[in-house]
C-alpha cells in the first residue's frame, strides 16, 4: 500500500540457503522514514542463512512527496552470493497509483531546502508550511518532523530540551546507533488548532529553532561525521501520507563572522553634477571579522555587492588576503588561501560614501547580502556562510 512496502523472503527448497543480498530500487518521490531490518546506504539488506520454510521479512514504511502523482514502481531483486560476487536469482515489481494530495508541505533548514552546512553550537532555524490547495477542508492533520542527528554517549548533538517551538510538538527519540539519534516532533489539532480544520486555499506557517551543542557540551573535541537529516510526513484520513525530501546539513568549522559601520569623519557638503543641488557627503568603514578556530580553513573567498547609491571609495586596512571592486558589478571580493588555526580571528575593512541631496534620506544599507565560500581542510568540505545586509544603523 501507499506508504508502506514489505517485500518477504521463503527458502521453499529442503535444504538450508543463503545469505543473499536483497536490493532494492524504490520511486524517487519515496521518502523512507523507517525500514525493518535497516536498510544500508543503497537501500539493500543481507539476509541470514535461510533454512527450509523460513521467511525473511522486511518492510519500508515512508511517505511521497507531496507532488506525487501516477504510477510509482519499486521493484526488489535477489542476489546469490558466492566469492563475493552477485548473481540475480528473481526480481519482483510492485506499481502504486499514486494521485495529487490537495495537502503540500515544505520543510526549510536555515537557508537551504536541500544541503547546506551547520557548525556546533549554531542554532538551526526551521521553517515549516502546510497549505490545503485543494477545493475541500482537510481536518484531523498531523504533521510530523523527523531529524535524525550525530550522538555521542547516547545523546543528541541537538539540545532537544531547548528547543524553541511555540505549538510545544510532542517529542519522542530513540537511538538508532551509538553515532546516530533520530528524533520526531508531532503537532495535531491538540497543538495547532489550524490542523482540525484547514480550510482550501488556507496556509500556516511556523517556526521552530534548534540550538546544537559546542563540542565542549557534546563531549568530544572531534566535529561529528553524520550529517543532520530532516524531512516532513504529513497524515489526514482518507488519503496515504505524504513526505518532503530530507535536508541535509554537514557539520563544518566553527566560522564566524561579524560587521561593524564606523562613521569615518565629519559630513562633507558640496554640490551635485548639476553643480546646482547641495549634497552632503558622508563615508564609513566596514570591518569584517572572520573568527575560525576548529579546522584550517582553504580557498577563502568573501562577496558582498553594493547597492545603488553606495560608491566604494577606497580599501582601508586588509592585513592577509586581497581586496578589490569590481566596478561594473559593484562588488567587493576578498580573496585568501589559507587560514590556520593558529590565527582564530583576521580583520579586514574598506571604505564607502553616500552622497545625497541635503533633506533626502541617506540609504540605509551599505552592502547587499554577502557570502563567504570555504574549503574545510580537514572534511575537504566546501561550505558557504551567508552574510547580512550591512545598515550603517
Amino acid at each position: 500500500t501507499p506508504g508502506t512496502y514489505t517485500i518477504t523472503v521463503k527458502n521453499t527448497s529442503a535444504t538450508p540457503r543463503g545469505p543473499y543480498k536483497l536490493a532494492l530500487s524504490l520511486p524517487d518521490d519515496f521518502v523512507i522514514s523507517d525500514s525493518k531490518p535497516k536498510l544500508s546506504s543503497d537501500n539493500s539488506i543481507i539476509t541470514p542463512i535461510l533454512l527450509s520454510g523460513t521467511p525473511f521479512v522486511t518492510t519500508i514504511s515512508g511517505a511521497y512527496k507531496s507532488s506525487s502523482q501516477g504510477e510509482m514502481k519499486m521493484n526488489a531483486t535477489l542476489f546469490a552470493v558466492v566469492d563475493d560476487k552477485e548473481f540475480a536469482q528473481v526480481t519482483v515489481d510492485s506499481i502504486s497509483k499514486i494521485e495529487a494530495s490537495p495537502l503540500t508541505i515544505d520543510i526549510q533548514l536555515g537557508d537551504t531546502k536541500k544541503k547546506g552546512s551547520v557548525a556546533p553550537g549554531d542554532t538551526i532555524q526551521t521553517h515549516i508550511n502546510v497549505t490545503n490547495k485543494g477545493q475541500n477542508t482537510l481536518s484531523d492533520i498531523v504533521l510530523t518532523m523527523e531529524v535524525e542527528a550525530p550522538s555521542f554517549n547516547n545523546q543528541s548533538i541537538i539540545k532537544w530540551d531547548a528547543i524553541n517551538d511555540p505549538w510545544e510538538g510532542t517529542i519522542s527519540a530513540v537511538q538508532v546507533s551509538p553515532e546516530i539519534r533520530t528524533a520526531t516532533v508531532v503537532w495535531t489539532g491538540k497543538q495547532i488548532e489550524h490542523f482540525k480544520s484547514l480550510a482550501p486555499g488556507k496556509s500556516f506557517e511556523f517556526e521552530v529553532d534548534l540550538p546544537l551543542k559546542n563540542l565542549a557540551q557534546f563531549g568530544t573535541n572531534k566535529l561529528p561525521t553524520k550529517p543532520i537529516l530532516a524531512h516532513l510526513i504529513a497524515s489526514y484520513p482518507g488519503a496515504a501520507p505524504l513526505g518532503t525530501s530530507p535536508i541535509e546539513l554537514n557539520f563544518r568549522s566553527d566560522t564566524k563572522i561579524t560587521t561593524l559601520v564606523t562613521p569615518v569623519g565629519e559630513p562633507i557638503t558640496g554640490k551635485g553634477s548639476d553643480n546646482v543641488t547641495e549634497t552632503t557627503t558622508r563615508s564609513y568603514d566596514i570591518t569584517t571579522t572572520i573568527s575560525n578556530a576548529l579546522h584550517e580553513l582553504g580557498s577563502l573567498e568573501l562577496i558582498a555587492t553594493l547597492p545603488q547609491g553606495v560608491v566604494f571609495e577606497k580599501v582601508a586596512t586588509v592585513p592577509a588576503g586581497e581586496l578589490s571592486y569590481v566596478d561594473s558589478t559593484r562588488t567587493v571580493r576578498w580573496t585568501l588561501n589559507k587560514l590556520p588555526t593558529s590565527i582564530p580571528s583576521l580583520t579586514f575593512s574598506f571604505r564607502v560614501k553616500t552622497t545625497t541631496a541635503v533633506g533626502d534620506p541617506e540609504p540605509n544599507e551599505l552592502t547587499g547580502e554577502g557570502t563567504l565560500a570555504a574549503t574545510d581542510a580537514t572534511t575537504h568540505d566546501i561550505f558557504v556562510v551567508k552574510i547580512p545586509i550591512i545598515k550603517r544603523k
